[in-house]
């Protein structure tokens, strides 16, 4: 009795002392402006660096130039994180130290994370999104009358051109006083930077009169009424007569690669993320967005790309490819880009579609979802070999035999390959490559195999 009240009296230290170790979050910046905060079932996007105590970097979203994205509350990443990242507003950065038991346990990660390691971890807030609200198809819109002339309020020192401070503290001005409003759950600097880059078109690093795509006047300013009008009418008849001989040309589109299956497919108003490599017909390389590790997200057919890519990218499926060529007149034109594009360059796009997303239509809570009847034992199914793990060849061979077979659907508008990635690793917890009955989140039976 004596060795039995022992053994009681450990446990309820050792319970106690568990109990007591929980996640510490501190936060460390929070945004002026938070429009609303992440809760259970908001689609989060977010960069961390991840160390020790002592310091010793283990991982690091920064070091793979990409956001973690996941689904909170749904056991997608370590319960510890599910706990510390409640309540965040886009851009509001928290240090989060996170103990054993709610983190890797005595388990660990092979040759990443040793038993009982408590881990602490910095986090950026990129996004934060309500999957169950339409998504805005703008990023910043007026609240109450619209402006007759934003580009010229912003255009301070009165040059014909607004640089980027001058853009970003026109937006601030309207927000703060009320006039404007940020697309809630990403950071304003992010918002600001795509709205200018967008409309940069000859990426010069400021927005003329005519790449601003916001209220404007033709006033005395920018279009002098001293001129006479016989010289305009001149120099706009030689204007168009250039164009009409250039006129003549297409964007030639070629197709290399077409998914097995496209839900929908690209149309003005939808937002899209590709990548692409820039060349002139030569072959030489003047852009790409794989050296710098970032798609371009745009909204198609607004205008915020060269004419020839907006028509380039119309009716295309995520995870089409394709070989657009467009023309001098569809590009940059007689004009060009100083350093980058000469005059009546035709340039070459080989273009691979990441994502599109119909703002009007509600996100999808799921990267995958049943049609019919649920199956009763997913894990079962996939583990071919009966090795009580899935592989990521088994789980996406899983996938697409339900996809094949009507029984299932990916989320449209993303790459089905980038899909499975996302749905394994979020399963595969400890890293090692598998996932095993316990980290299996679809339906599973426990077995005489599983108890094996």
């Amino acid at each position: 009795m004596v060795l039995m009240a022992a053994i009681l009296a450990a446990v309820v230290q050792v319970l106690a002392g568990l109990s007591a170790e929980e996640v510490q979050v501190e936060v460390t910046f929070t945004p002026e402006r938070c429009t609303f905060k992440s809760e259970e079932g908001f689609f989060l996007r977010y960069h961390y660096n991840g160390t020790f105590p002592d310091g010793k970097k283990f991982d690091s979203s920064h070091d793979r130039g990409n956001t973690f994205d996941f689904t909170l509350g749904k056991g997608e990443v370590i319960k510890g994180m599910d706990q510390a990242l409640r309540g965040m507003c886009a851009g509001e950065k928290r240090k989060i130290t996170i103990p054993p038991h709610l983190a890797y346990g005595d388990a660990g990660v092979e040759g990443v994370i040793p038993s009982g390691a408590t881990l602490v971890f910095e986090v950026e807030m990129v996004e934060v999104r309500d999957p169950s609200e339409d998504v805005p198809n703008v990023l910043f819109w007026w609240v109450g009358e619209t402006p007759t002339d934003a580009f010229g309020d912003m255009d301070a020192n009165k040059d014909k051109i607004v640089t980027k401070d001058e853009f970003s503290t026109y937006c601030y001005e309207q927000v703060k006083t009320g006039s404007g409003n940020f697309l809630a759950g990403r950071r304003e600097a992010d918002l600001i930077e795509d709205m200018f880059h967008f409309q940069d078109q000859d990426a010069d690093g400021v927005i003329s009169f005519a790449e601003f795509s916001g209220p404007k006047q033709h006033d005395e300013l920018y279009f002098p009424k001293m001129v006479s009008s016989v010289v305009i009418l001149a120099v706009a008849l030689q204007i168009l007569a250039a164009l009409a001989v250039d006129d003549t040309g297409e964007v030639e589109i070629e197709v290399t690669f077409k998914p097995k299956r496209c839900i929908f497919v690209s149309r003005d108003g939808f937002f899209l993320r590709y990548h692409y490599n820039g060349t002139f017909p030569d072959g030489e390389k003047f852009d790409s967005s794989h050296d710098r590790d970032n798609t371009f997200d745009f909204i198609l057919g607004r205008g915020e790309v060269i004419k020839g890519m907006d028509q380039g990218l119309k009716g295309m499926c995520a995870g089409e490819k394709r070989k657009i060529t467009i023309p001098p007149h569809l590009a940059y034109g007689d004009k060009g880009v100083e350093g980058a594009i000469p005059p009546g360059a035709t340039l070459v796009f080989e273009v691979e579609l990441i994502e599109l997303l119909d703002p009007m239509d509600d996100v999808p809570k799921n990267l995958f979802w049943w049609v019919g009847e649920t199956p009763q034992n997913s894990f079962g199914d996939s583990d071919t070999n009966r090795d009580k793990k899935i592989s990521k060849e088994e789980f996406a061979n899983y996938c697409h035999r339900m996809a094949d077979s009507d029984k299932g659907i990916f989320l449209p508008g993303r790459r089905e390959q980038d899909l499975i990635d996302d749905m394994f690793s979020f399963q595969d917890r400890d890293a090692d490559g598998f996932i095993s009955f316990d980290e299996f989140a679809g339906p599973k039976i426990h077995d005489k195999h599983d108890e094996l």
